[in-house]
């Protein structure tokens, strides 16, 4: 049997406490393709703000919708753009 640690978040530089929950011990992150060093993926399929933006703040976990199939996706932005992914593409991507 696996024993997994649950811990409080950290918080993070000029960021209050995380209020939307856990951060497990086993959660891994990796930079998103194409969006390095500015948003991560992790291997429990969060997408989290690594660097400053109009309107967030680094540490940002995005909050994921579901399409009409019932797949969850994200909207990332890259120079004025956006760009809607689905999150199992990004995990997938950044972990194989």
């Amino acid at each position: 049997m696996v024993d997994f640690q649950i811990r409080e978040p950290e918080p993070r530089a000029g960021l209050a406490p995380a209020t939307h929950g856990w951060e497990f011990a086993w959660e891994l992150w990796k930079p998103v393709v194409g969006y390095d060093g500015v948003y991560s993926v992790s291997t429990l399929g969060r997408v989290r703000r690594d660097a400053p933006g109009r309107g967030t703040q680094p540490g940002r976990i995005l909050r994921a919708s579901r399409n009409t199939r019932g797949f969850l996706h994200v909207s990332l932005f890259r120079a004025g753009h956006r760009n809607v992914w689905m999150v199992h593409g990004l995990v997938t991507a950044a972990f194989w």
